[in-house]
């Protein structure tokens, strides 16, 4: 801090003021330093060196303790009104960069697959200025969020049944992988085909057994109805982890990309399907440029990692 005018310049530093103004109110070097976290020496330095700079004692020191002299006191009541106005000046514009920063509120049902993570944190190296907050949802009121504007974006499962205001992207996660309970059978696999499914139970999280069971029904075709229980609903993915290691006979399958949210407690291997396995990026139609990016990138991402699986 520089002051001019009546007097010659001089220069002050933020830490020598708050110092002074904290030794003043505890009345104790030693106290003040310790409030800062400071040897005491380092404080005193701080003191004397402003002291030096101003051309005038601060503090009337004695063994009994210090006590601000006839300049100290008038020198205390400028010093706070003048940090008083500096921080609340600084809150301020603190607040209105804060309302000029754009946001992208990403409605998270369950988990996000990792790899979204890395993703959000190279989107804001690119735009230090945007940021993007995982806003959770129930599953159930998901598409009511997006539409509302609640959330901006939604990474969930495919095939749910949208208005004409939204739009839906499909995008790979990697190949399906068959999660079961350490104690299966299963576990001695290296990999797993449909017909290691006979007689057992398959467990879909979330929606993946109402409207979006019809995109995966493909990975059973070799199967005939009767061999294979399908247990769907709205089935949320820690109650699905329970389930399975309850359950020797159910399985799920995930993908590559989320099994390692399973994995431990549970066991997993590749299952084999002639296809990726994949989730759904949901936005509205009249989305900004901002969300657009952000959604581009991850789709082409995923798409770059696991498009060779289509």
């Amino acid at each position: 801090m520089r002051s001019s005018g009546c007097f010659e310049e001089i220069i002050m530093h933020d830490s020598q003021l708050r110092s002074f103004l904290l030794a003043a109110r505890l009345g104790s070097f030693r106290r003040a330093a310790q409030a800062e976290h400071l040897a005491v020496q380092s404080l005193t330095q701080r003191i004397n060196s402003l002291e030096a700079e101003l051309g005038f004692p601060l503090f009337e020191r004695s063994r009994a303790g210090i006590v601000l002299s006839p300049s100290g006191l008038e020198f205390y009541a400028v010093t706070e009104k003048a940090l008083q106005t500096l921080d609340c000046g600084a809150a301020r514009c603190k607040e209105i960069f804060a309302a000029g920063r754009k946001a992208i509120r990403l409605g998270v049902v369950w988990r996000l697959p990792p790899l979204v993570f890395t993703l959000i944190s190279e989107f804001r190296d690119i735009h230090p200025e945007v940021n993007i907050d995982c806003v959770s949802i129930s599953q159930s009121e998901e598409l009511d969020d997006l539409s509302s504007g609640n959330v901006d974006l939604i990474i969930d499962a495919v095939g749910h049944h949208i208005p004409g205001s939204l739009v839906e992207k499909r995008i790979p996660t990697g190949s399906f992988q068959c999660v079961f309970s350490p104690c299966d059978p299963l576990s001695e696999l290296e990999e797993v085909k449909a017909s290691d499914l006979i007689g057992r139970r398959v467990i879909f999280a979330y929606g993946y057994g109402q409207g979006p069971i019809k995109e995966y029904e493909h990975v059973f075709d070799s199967l005939e109805k009767s061999e294979i229980e399908i247990v769907s609903g709205n089935r949320d993915g820690e109650n699905t982890i329970s389930d399975l290691n309850q359950n020797t006979g159910c399985v799920s399958l995930f993908s590559d990309g989320l099994v390692s949210l399973a994995c431990p407690p549970l066991e997993a291997r590749p299952f084999l399907a002639e296809a990726p396995f994949l989730i759904s990026l949901y936005h509205r139609r009249d989305i900004s440029a901002t969300v657009e990016e952000f959604s581009s990138l991850v789709s082409a991402r995923f798409n770059e990692l696991y498009g060779h699986l289509r």
